[in-house]
């Protein structure tokens, strides 16, 4: 509880990470968002089909985002599948617990607490699997914040920030945020689709350092997300102006929201 938060707000939820299952007896991976899951006791505890119905899960979903990138393809005739190789080795399912407010409330804390801080994701699509009839998952539109239903049987897809910058801004990465102020928990499985490794990221934009400033504004990616972040964003500047590849700034990006 409180692992992890986009901001200064206390996240009041717990997850569950797994991605691509690579042979058991696999050592060496070829970068830092490889590597074998950390399954733990769960399997002894809740069986291997649980395992073996995650892994699946995960096929399912990686099969539905090349599926989608496709679409986007057609609809705006530009090749996209070129930027996702090997995405599906380095994607992160999250399975999530919003747990209510007051659940907490032995939890010092001085900050306010949420679900999830607003942000936007960083990768290329996003995959929500709201369980339950849950509720609390809003994006920010037309200056206010609005429910996203949850219908039975669906998937929301959710724009990334990486797509966003390929496209010049054809498809949004929207602000969004979690809430569970109410009584009942919000379970979600989360697929984070990410493009490759080595994928560059794009500066939108004739002008770097006006269009820098202008996404650096509106996009998670190009935040300081560390939890004493300055609105001037110094770091994220300094690592962002650096020729580097989506992974290995996605792995700087994790060390920004990790909370003691």
């Amino acid at each position: 509880m409180g692992g992890e938060s986009g901001s200064q707000l206390l996240e009041v939820k717990e997850a569950f990470s797994y991605g691509y299952e690579w042979e058991n007896n696999k050592t060496k991976f070829e970068n830092l968002l490889q590597g074998p899951n950390e399954w733990g006791n769960l399997e002894n505890i809740l069986g291997r089909e649980w395992r073996i119905t995650l892994n699946q899960y995960y096929n399912k979903v990686i099969l539905l985002s090349e599926l989608v990138v496709r679409s986007l393809e057609l609809a705006l005739n530009i090749e996209l599948k070129q930027h996702c190789v090997g995405g599906e080795t380095i994607s992160l399912l999250r399975l999530f617990k919003y747990l209510p407010y007051k659940e907490i409330d032995n939890i010092k804390c001085e900050n306010e607490r949420i679900g999830s801080s607003p942000h936007t994701d960083w990768g290329f699509l996003t995959l929500v699997l709201q369980l339950d009839n849950s509720q609390g998952l809003q994006i920010f539109y037309d200056n206010q914040w609005c429910d996203v239903p949850s219908k039975p049987a669906s998937i929301v897809v959710n724009c990334g920030d990486y797509l966003s910058l390929i496209t010049h801004g054809k498809y949004i990465s929207p602000l969004h945020r979690v809430i569970n102020d109410g009584t009942n928990e919000r379970y979600s499985a989360v697929l984070f689709y990410y493009p490759s490794y080595d994928a560059k990221i794009p500066l939108i934009g004739n002008n770097e350092e006006e269009e820098f400033d202008l996404s650096k504004k509106e996009l998670s990616i190009f935040k300081d997300q560390t939890a004493h972040c300055k609105e001037s964003n110094a770091k994220a500047r300094r690592y962002d102006k650096k020729d580097t590849c989506f992974g290995e700034y996605i792995a700087y990006k994790w060390d920004q929201v990790f909370r003691d």
